[in-house]
């Protein structure tokens, strides 16, 4: 059968701030197989505030009932202007921008896993006096939980303006839930100024980060009784900085 939700006028409150016409619209179908398994396929849901959406979704929901076994799958999407509209956030102003959202969630048989990404695409606009033009960033995680251990099988950050890669960083590892033993490993792959640039300018401002190169890697081993240990290894080339005053070298450093 299929299942039609809507709720208009809706106020919600969060901390300070009051927001007013709110809506939601949700469509799905549903199906019981069997008294085994219920589906909520095609689903769709789109939030708004007055004339305006704020977000959209499309997703999927399966349910064992004898088993337990769960399939969450979900996509989303908002036009950043018209979310921090809303919901702003400080010394931020955004002209252009699109964050998408997917995701994948199995639990079953003893095991839980998640796919999930991140996409932000298109960004322009201002962050105190750092202009944002063509930002575009990635987050892809893959993650697992197996008895009491947490498997961070990939979590990646890639960044880049307009064509222009920023770098990469990779986190991997593993994680005791109960007694927080871990092994963790987090690498640095390229970055550059595309990527630092955003939060390191405001930072050192009135100095500008005009090139780095910034490669990395650290392991942690902790063991909750007995000798843990990190390790970190770092190169930094082709820094150079900025500065209408003279005061710093005009020539790139490296350390």
């Amino acid at each position: 059968g299929q299942l039609t939700a809507q709720a208009r006028e809706l106020s919600l409150t969060v901390g300070t701030n009051r927001f007013d016409q709110l809506h939601f619209d949700l469509q799905t179908g549903l199906a019981l197989n069997n008294y085994e398994l219920i589906l909520a396929d095609s689903l769709s849901l789109t939030i708004g505030q007055g004339d305006t959406t704020l977000a959209g979704a499309d997703g999927s929901i399966s349910v064992n009932l004898n088993t337990g076994e769960t399939r969450v799958q979900l996509n989303a999407e908002s036009e950043l202007p018209a979310l921090l509209a809303r919901f702003p956030v400080p010394d931020l102003k955004v002209q252009s921008g699109r964050l998408t959202l997917a995701g994948l969630f199995h639990q079953g048989q003893g095991k839980t896993n998640l796919t999930a990404s991140a996409n932000l695409s298109g960004l322009n606009g201002r962050y105190l006096d750092t202009p944002l033009v063509g930002v575009n960033g990635r987050l892809e995680s893959d993650l697992g939980v197996v008895g009491e251990v947490l498997e961070l099988r990939r979590v990646s950050l890639t960044g880049q303006r307009g064509v222009v890669a920023g770098g990469v960083v990779d986190l991997s590892g593993r994680v005791n839930l109960n007694t927080l033993a871990s092994d963790l490993k987090l690498s640095l792959a390229g970055l550059n100024q595309h990527a630092l640039g955003i939060f390191v300018d405001p930072m050192i401002a009135p100095l500008k980060l005009r090139s780095v190169a910034l490669d990395g890697l650290a392991t942690v081993q902790y063991v909750p009784v007995g000798t843990s240990t990190v390790s970190l290894e770092t190169s930094l080339l082709k820094m150079l900085l900025e500065d209408r005053a003279r005061r710093l070298p005009g020539e790139p450093m490296s350390f």
